[in-house]
């Protein structure tokens, strides 16, 4: 039977507070980045290599573990993994804070990762049971970027006082205090009429969904690689620590208005302006940002990237839950972009090292223009069934 909310409003709304808790610890840690692995290089001279491996390191565990989450998100309590996940997170970032060799920080950056990762799983799956996918995303990215700049704010002069471990005590409590917010997400699958398996689907309906999923990596691969070197191509313009660190706040709050102006005005603009807009301004800005020599360049074209890549974010992301009610699509998307994330640090590290800056421009906006290719077909798709709830998928029996 059917399982109805008295209060839809009410209902979307808890939905939002708890993915914004839970998917959120991922997102802040993200944000706060660049500004923590510079922290580090500063204090025990970490190398770029061993700086993108711990990125690496991060996020493959997130990878998995988010991927771990979606044979359970239709029929498990999303509740009780996002709370296994704060913990985890928690654990992971404290540990962080108390440790200073290359070889600690590695296992605690996979601790945190794992944690974060099973709470992402579990968000995800719960945005597929609300009927605005694009929306609860539009909405998440503009509460967690609005706070996510309150931290970047605070942490510059937090890490300049106390060193990079003030900054993961920061995260850590940050994930306890998530625990007592992720209590409403959806238990179990509350779309009962919804089919039980993603990836179960006819061929056609896959080879529509495949495409988004890689485009999704390949999103996230731009994003954390070169959000990984921001700090470091900011520092290198001349702007301080804190001049950084406000840049980075102004990116953060433009990610955010994009955001709740796609969440407001999506329907009227449809799935495809905004996903090709969105990977066109990527493509064109990432070379020129990555190349600054100037903060009065350095920072439009920040805000620029960081727009375009939250728009981008909200659509596939939105357009991926749209495709499958269940959520299991959204939990493995979960992994996938972190799959993504995972690599972009390490392989823009390892550019850096032996090429510079600006061969990292040029494969980031390899990667973004491809992102636009493989994008489009589950953006025509539904746009033409006119539906928020655009493929169905058969369980696999």
């Amino acid at each position: 039977m059917k399982e109805i909310e008295p209060n839809e409003t009410m209902a979307e709304l808890r939905i939002i507070i708890s993915v914004v808790a839970s998917l959120g610890l991922q997102f802040f840690a993200a944000a706060a980045l660049p500004l923590l692995l510079g922290g580090m290089a500063d204090r025990i001279a970490l190398r770029p290599s061993q700086l993108g491996l711990l990125g690496t390191l991060e996020l493959a565990a997130i990878a998995v573990s988010a991927s771990g989450v979606a044979p359970f998100a239709a029929r498990r309590s999303r509740v009780a993994f996002a709370i296994a996940g704060c913990i985890l997170t928690a654990a992971g970032q404290l540990m962080t804070a108390a440790v200073a060799t290359f070889e600690l920080l590695a296992i605690s950056r996979i601790l945190a990762g794992f944690g974060m990762g099973i709470s992402a799983g579990a968000a995800q799956a719960a945005v597929a049971s609300s009927k605005r996918p694009e929306r609860v995303f539009g909405i998440y990215f503009a509460l967690s970027t609005a706070l996510g700049t309150l931290l970047l704010l605070l942490l510059p002069r937090l890490i300049a006082d106390h060193g990079y471990s003030a900054g993961y005590m920061t995260l850590g409590f940050i994930a306890i205090l998530a625990i007592p917010l992720v209590i409403w997400l959806p238990p179990r699958q509350l779309l009962t009429n919804a089919p039980e398996s993603a990836l179960a689907a006819d061929t056609p309906q896959r080879l529509i969904a495949f495409p988004a999923l890689i485009a999704l990596a390949l999103i996230a691969a731009s994003d954390y690689g070169t959000w990984t070197f921001v700090e470091r191509i900011g520092a290198s313009t001349g702007l301080t620590p804190d001049g950084v660190g406000e840049a980075l706040a102004i990116a953060t709050l433009a990610g955010s208005a994009a955001a709740a102006l796609m969440a407001w005005g999506g329907a009227r603009l449809g799935r495809l302006i905004p996903v090709v807009v969105s990977f066109s301004l990527m493509t064109a800005v990432v070379v020129p940002l990555v190349i600054s020599s100037s903060p009065a360049s350095f920072v439009p074209l920040l805000i620029i990237w960081s727009a375009s890549v939250f728009i981008a974010y909200s659509y596939v992301m939105g357009g991926l839950a749209a495709a499958d009610p269940s959520g299991r699509l959204s939990a493995i998307a979960a992994g996938v972009r972190s799959i993504g994330a995972a690599v972009g640090p390490s392989a823009a590290g390892l550019v850096v090292a032996a090429a510079g800056y600006q061969k990292l421009g040029l494969m980031v906006g390899g990667w973004c223009a491809a992102g636009l290719l493989l994008s489009i077909p589950l953006s025509v798709y539904l746009s033409r069934r006119g539906s928020s709830r655009g493929l169905h998928f058969r369980a696999a029996h």
